[in-house]
């Protein structure tokens, strides 16, 4: 292609755009179909000034890992981020994008990185979502140095070797490749998915630092996953992942967990009965049932002396039920009810309700 040549005509046109309507060298180049060192060499040959950034950003923010703030945000552009390049630009840098009513996450991202970009909105297959994309290669070249790489999806692998406290790290993961649901029976899910190293180093971590029971890792479309079930062990998890008092979360599943905190931890049948003998009332798990077979009388009796009192009674009577003891045998399962019980992981205590 041959090297277009501007004069200084176009070069004031240059100047107007670029300190004038604040347009950027890229935006500037692709109007006039040339690239944005072009524009710039221009721009400088005859004096004009040159802003280096259109929006302000710490480049040096990525620089060291050495705080949980920094690992928190690289879960993000692990989770729903990436790093692109654009070599024929001249164009790096990470975007991440959320849905728009979590857009609150990226302004605090933001903030940390002491950026002014703005944050844009894009509109697919019905839905609205908000992105931050930055350009800066220092930022992904810094990026890369921890894992990320353009075109990531299938190849992310765990930074054991960087992330030195999993629970930041771990907690953004979750915010955007995981899931919290609590189903019709009251059993809470804790779910992650993701290539097959980032969840099975995950799973791992939990397990150890946790004491969990370990669960399968299970293909899951192009991805894996694994799912913790049950309200002791997500309950767990939750009070891990949150343990470190983040500035900052996704408020929506942080909620789930605090309803998970205040749900029963599990209900139970209980059959309520009349003693045939006695007449007093008293319960016993409707799953034990089955045990009432054992009896002679499919009848549950409130101790054994009342059972041994009915039993000496019926055989006395030459092994036949009295009217009485027939009508007490029929009125022996009164109805039954649901007891549940609360559970506090902090302070490990069960309480019935």
């Amino acid at each position: 292609m041959k090297k277009k040549i501007f004069n200084f005509e176009d070069v004031k046109v240059f100047n107007e755009l670029h300190n004038v309507k604040g347009m950027t060298l890229r935006q500037i180049a692709c109007q006039f179909e040339t690239s944005h060192g072009v524009i710039a060499r221009n721009l400088r040959k005859h004096g004009y000034k040159v802003r280096i950034r259109q929006y302000e950003v710490n480049e040096n923010f990525f620089e060291t890992l050495d705080s949980l703030e920094k690992l928190y945000i690289l879960g993000w552009i692990y989770s729903d981020g990436c790093v692109f390049a654009y070599p024929e630009k001249q164009y790096f840098g990470f975007s991440i994008k959320l849905q728009i009513r979590d857009q609150y996450i990226l302004e605090y991202i933001k903030k940390l990185l002491d950026s002014d970009v703005p944050i844009k909105i894009e509109e697919r297959d019905g839905r609205k979502y908000s992105l931050l994309k930055i350009g800066s290669k220092k930022l992904f070249d810094d990026l890369l140095k921890y894992g990320l790489m353009p075109q990531k999806t299938h190849f992310l692998k765990y930074p054991n070797q960087i992330v030195f406290d999993p629970r930041p790290f771990i907690l953004s993961i979750f915010e955007g490749d995981g899931c919290i649901s609590i189903k019709g029976n009251k059993m809470p899910i804790f779910s992650i998915t993701g290539t097959k190293d980032i969840v099975t180093n995950i799973r791992d971590i939990l397990t150890k630092e946790l004491e969990l029971n370990s669960v399968p890792i299970r293909k899951y479309k192009n991805s894996y996953k694994f799912a913790f079930e049950g309200t002791i062990p997500v309950q767990k998890i939750g009070n891990w992942l949150y343990s470190w008092d983040p500035p900052m979360y996704l408020k929506r599943k942080k909620e789930k967990f605090d309803i998970l905190y205040q749900m029963p931890k599990y209900g139970k049948n209980y059959i309520l009965y009349k003693c045939p003998e006695c007449g007093g009332f008293d319960t016993f798990e409707k799953r034990n049932i089955y045990q009432l077979k054992k009896y002679r009388f499919k009848c549950k009796f409130c101790s054994s002396t009342c059972s041994g009192r009915f039993t000496r009674r019926f055989q006395l009577n030459d092994n036949k039920l009295t009217r009485d003891m027939r009508k007490a045998i029929e009125e022996n399962i009164i109805g039954e009810y649901k007891g549940y019980k609360f559970t506090n992981i902090l302070n490990k205590k069960f309480n019935d309700l």
